[in-house]
C-alpha cells in the first residue's frame, strides 16, 4: 500500500507526493552542504493529439516509454517522477556547471527523438523542458517548481522540443558554476 501511495500506477515512477519529499530533502541537504542542484519540469509536446488520435491506450503507451527513456537517460542518483498527465520532473543532483545541466537537457531531448511504435504506427514526440536552479531560482520547493514550470511554458512558446532556464537562457556563453 505504501508503494502504491507513492508511485504512479501507469509508469511505476515516483508520484508527486514522493517527489515533493525528495525535493524537500534535496533542499535541506543543499542548504547544509552548499551543494547545488537543477530541477527539470518536463511536458510531452502535443500529447493531446496522441490521445485524440490513438485514444488512451496510445497515450498510455507513450507515457510508459517516455518514463523508461527518462530513467535510461539520467543517473541513478537523480530523481524522476510523473506529476500527472504528461508532466514529469527530474531532480539533477549536484551538477558542477551549467553546461552539465545543458548536456542532460539535450540528452533528454535526444531520448525522445526516436519514434515510439504503437499498433504498427510511429508516434513522434518531443519535450518542452523548464529548468530552475537551486539556490539561484529559489530556496523553497514551491518557488523552484513554479520557476521551472514557467520556464517550461517559455520553451513551449519558443517552438517546443527544447528547454529554457527560468532566467530565459537556453545556453550560457561559457561554462559557469551554478
Amino acid at each position: 500500500l505504501e508503494h502504491m501511495a507513492r508511485h504512479d500506477v501507469l509508469t511505476g515512477l515516483p508520484n508527486r507526493r514522493a517527489f515533493q519529499e525528495r525535493l524537500e530533502l534535496a533542499i535541506a541537504r543543499a542548504q547544509r552542504s552548499g551543494e547545488q542542484f537543477a530541477l527539470f519540469f518536463i511536458d510531452v509536446d502535443n500529447f493531446k493529439s496522441i490521445n485524440d488520435n490513438f485514444g488512451h491506450p496510445g497515450g498510455d503507451a507513450v507515457l510508459k516509454i517516455v518514463a523508461l527513456r527518462l530513467v535510461a537517460t539520467t543517473r541513478k542518483v537523480d530523481a524522476i517522477a510523473r506529476l500527472g498527465g504528461d508532466e514529469f520532473v527530474v531532480l539533477l543532483e549536484n551538477p558542477a556547471h551549467r553546461d552539465d545541466v545543458i548536456q542532460i537537457a539535450e540528452k533528454l531531448l535526444d531520448s525522445v527523438r526516436s519514434p515510439i511504435l504503437h499498433q504498427g504506427k510511429e508516434l513522434q514526440v518531443g519535450f518542452s523542458i523548464g529548468i530552475s536552479l537551486f539556490p539561484d531560482d529559489g530556496h523553497t520547493a514551491t518557488d523552484l517548481m513554479a520557476r521551472a514550470d514557467r520556464a517550461m511554458y517559455d520553451a513551449k512558446n519558443a517552438g517546443r522540443n527544447g528547454f529554457r532556464f527560468s532566467n530565459g537562457k537556453t545556453r550560457p556563453t561559457r561554462p559557469t558554476p551554478l
